[in-house]
Order: C-alpha cells, then structure tokens, then sequence
C-alpha cells in the first residue's frame, strides 16, 4: 500500500512545496493559478504537490538565454 503522506508536500506547511522548488509561496501560487506550475492536488481548500511532480516540473524551467529567440536588429 502506498503511504500517500510521504509523497504529498502540502502548501499550508509553510511553504513546503515553494521551499522544495526555492519558490516563495506566493510565485507558486501565481503558477498555479496561470496553469504554468507543477500539477497537484486539491481536496477542499488544501493544495498538495506529489514531490514526483516537482521533480518533473523542475527540469523544464531550464532555459539557456532570458530573451526567448532573438533577432539581429542590424
């Protein structure tokens, strides 16, 4: 049987889920009410994120320059 409390990082626990990411818990909020964060769990007002989600979602914030794609002006 799976012990679903040693995967789930709850959000209320001061910032559990933003301390995993080195997030503050209110850019996490904002990723989540874009779409544009981890996936996870609500059940009521509770939000959780399985640590296997944020491992995932953690790789694609890669980025190699800030400027997106980049056109020669001159």
């Amino acid at each position: 049987m799976v012990d679903w409390c040693r995967l789930l990082v709850s959000v209320r626990d001061n910032g559990g889920a933003a301390r995993f990411l080195a997030l503050s818990p209110h850019s996490l909020e904002c990723y989540r009410a874009k779409g544009a964060g981890p996936s996870f769990y609500k059940f009521g007002k509770a939000v959780w994120y399985a640590v296997t989600e944020l491992d995932a979602w953690f790789p694609a914030c890669r980025h190699s320059q800030t400027a997106g794609n980049l056109k020669r002006i001159y």
